[in-house]
């Protein structure tokens, strides 16, 4: 199963071996990354940072999640 498209280009991750994922608590989410758009954002030690200051962005991206999965 192919994890979708990247949090931070919006560019589909077509192997399945080329991602990390980072999964946030507030809110819920499991955000999927290409490596290489993962170490340019600074890696784990940069996350908290880059996901507060894109939360807007966490937040649509988990709405149009949520609406994904109620339309199938």
């Amino acid at each position: 199963m192919k994890p979708g498209n990247c949090f931070d280009c919006n560019k589909p991750i077509d192997d399945i071996n080329d991602y990390k994922m980072v999964g946030i608590d507030i809110p819920y989410v499991n955000l999927f990354f290409h490596k290489s758009c993962f170490i340019l954002i600074g890696g784990y030690g940069n996350i908290r940072e880059y996901c507060t200051l894109n939360s807007h962005k966490v937040y649509n991206w988990l709405e149009n999640a949520n609406k994904t999965r109620k339309n199938k």
